[in-house]
């Protein structure tokens, strides 16, 4: 169970943001399409376990049952998570893998139409 809550909460939103700037960059310096498929892939399959919104319930739910049981302070590790959780939604928000899919689209086509005429000479 706490290999899953580490997984959700750390691991999947840090390889997300990875993937996504390397999928940005391959993106922008025309990598292989190869390399880009597979790490467009894996972002939008690491994108359903990064569930931010559910830990950000279950914090304030705890902080407002819990407020008068006790002194709640929140401290780095909530203002580290709710930066995160800014960013994370930022991003996901603004990339359109669309876009990435067209381009490695147009990329095997054009190297086919090569390969096509490599053939024919």
């Amino acid at each position: 169970m706490s290999f899953l809550v580490c997984f959700c909460s750390i691991l999947a939103p840090l390889l997300k943001l990875i993937l996504l700037a390397y999928t940005s960059a391959g993106y922008l310096l025309d990598w292989s399409d190869k390399s880009l498929s597979f790490c467009l892939k894996l972002y939008q399959h690491l994108d359903e376990w990064g569930m931010f919104d559910v830990y950000m319930l279950g914090i304030l739910v705890s902080y407002i049952k819990m407020k008068d049981m006790g002194a709640l302070v929140p401290g780095f590790g909530l203002l580290s998570f709710s930066i995160l959780l800014v960013v994370a939604t930022a991003c996901s928000t603004v990339f359109d893998p669309h876009i990435v899919w067209n381009k490695i689209g147009s990329q095997t086509a054009d190297d086919s139409d090569e390969e096509a005429a490599l053939v024919k000479s």
